[in-house]
């Protein structure tokens, strides 16, 4: 059934006042935001800290937070360590607590179980946001047909009944054509995968690029359609949260350089899956240069004693703490590329592995977790 409007009824229409979350428009309840950007530039630790903004009020990627809201964040990426390592990087306020719920690293919005469970979780917590992470964990391949699917799915899940909560769809960009010049601006939505239904079901798109600064992101809001488009901006990682760069201007820097600063965190994400050599070249291709890719996977090369070859794969080894509990001078905490030189400064602490979980949601502020295992990333 298609309802029609009177010009009368579009002038008396009176929005709810927390329709608009975030910025002008970016985020709305109803409405699909896309975050896009190159595989370990930060972009989980950006939804991560858009939860904690919803529920503390503070900006989000420089843009103001009109009205405070819950945040369920469906994923399938991280497991418990990883989870607990992000929400440390944030220093959460005790504010979140009952106001994020993570699930396990699980997305099959094709499963009827599945999707009941996720229909009582809706009901009972309520979010005003739902973040998707990562789209082509939803997407069952490469086709147009696999992505029109994906979006249906979302539409129907989270978009067909009211209360209806904004939802972001954290997405990775597809593998670039040779001599591909680098686009910008608008056009940088182009390199996601998926872009053609993606981004035209989306009515907002941000795209998130390393630049030739370390610690510095460039922020680029390629489409809005019902508000400003506004400005690329520069972001740096401080106090727990991502904060809009005032001592650099754009002019300073080069978004989407490659970096030869890959931090461990990057070579991780890179291989969540086991890759032959040439993949994981291909997939750094996004963040560094050819040479420094093959030098970084070198059997000599800097992170060698993480990487274990076995039947022609690159598999990511996890090194056990050393026992002065000082993290491994390798590993970075800085989103985006670029190496920690402060780590010799740094303290620091031994997380021991998290109990299993598993009944799909991880609730902040909680200790009995429940007992199905996850992996642990």
């Amino acid at each position: 059934m298609v309802e029609f409007y009177t010009p009368e009824e579009i002038l008396a229409y009176e929005p709810p006042k927390d329709l608009v979350l975030v910025g002008d428009c970016q985020i709305m309840r109803g409405g699909i935001t896309v975050l896009g950007g190159a595989a370990g530039i930060g972009k989980s630790l950006a939804t991560t800290s858009l939860a904690v903004s919803g529920a503390t009020g503070k900006n989000w990627l420089g843009l103001p937070v009109h009205h405070k809201f819950k945040t369920l964040i469906v994923q399938a990426e991280n497991g418990l360590y990883r989870l607990h390592s992000e929400l440390k990087k944030l220093d959460c306020p005790q504010q979140i607590y009952g106001s994020v719920k993570f699930s396990e690293p699980l997305i099959d919005l094709r499963d009827l179980k599945y999707r009941k469970s996720l229909d009582n979780e809706l009901k009972v917590f309520k979010p005003g946001c739902v973040v998707l992470d990562p789209f082509n964990s939803i997407a069952i391949d490469d086709t147009m047909a696999a992505y029109t699917e994906a979006l249906t799915l979302i539409e129907k899940q989270f978009l067909s009944k009211e209360p209806k909560p904004a939802v972001v769809i954290v997405a990775h960009p597809r593998k670039p054509k040779r001599n591909e010049a680098k686009p910008k601006g608008r056009e940088l939505m182009h390199e996601l995968t998926g872009s053609l239904k993606l981004t035209s079901r989306a009515r907002c798109v941000f795209m998130l690029e390393s630049t030739n600064k370390r610690g510095l992101l460039k922020l680029t809001c390629a489409k809005n359609n019902n508000g400003e488009v506004g400005g690329e901006s520069l972001l740096r990682f401080e106090g727990g949260r991502f904060v809009p760069e005032t001592k650099i201007s754009l002019s300073e820097v080069q978004a989407g350089k490659k970096n030869s600063g890959i931090s461990l965190e990057q070579i991780k994400e890179i291989l969540k899956e086991p890759l032959t050599r040439k993949e994981a070249v291909s997939k750094l291709l996004e963040l560094t240069s050819k040479s420094n890719a093959y030098a970084l996977l070198a059997k000599d090369g800097r992170y060698a004693s993480h990487l274990d070859e076995r039947e022609g794969k690159l598999h990511f080894v996890e090194q056990p703490p050393s026992e002065t509990g000082i993290p491994d001078s390798s590993s970075s905490e800085n989103p985006g590329g670029g190496e920690n030189k402060n780590n010799k400064d740094t303290q620091g602490i031994i997380i021991p592995s998290p109990p299993p979980m598993g009944t799909g949601i991880l609730e902040t502020g909680k200790n009995n977790l429940p007992s199905k295992g996850i992996t642990q990333n």
